[in-house]
């Protein structure tokens, strides 16, 4: 009966190992694209946040001088 449990044990753990080295790789693979997306995505999203707050400033300084403009 030992027998038979230390075998089962050795047989799981053989088992674990090969699912192990067989998911490892492209699941690694898997988590390096991903990382490299979200940099693309943020850098464009990055971009775009620049730009809003640019047109955000000149809005602010046109609207900012139209008011002066008003109290003359």
């Amino acid at each position: 009966m030992r027998g038979e449990v230390e075998s089962m044990g050795k047989s799981h753990q053989a088992i674990a190992a090969q699912m192990k080295s067989e998911l490892e790789e492209p699941l690694g693979a898997f988590a390096g694209g991903m990382k490299e997306r979200r940099k693309i995505v943020q850098s464009g999203i990055e971009k775009l946040y620049k730009i809003k707050q640019q047109q955000t400033q000149i809005v602010n300084k046109v609207s900012y001088g139209n008011h002066f403009e008003e109290s003359i």
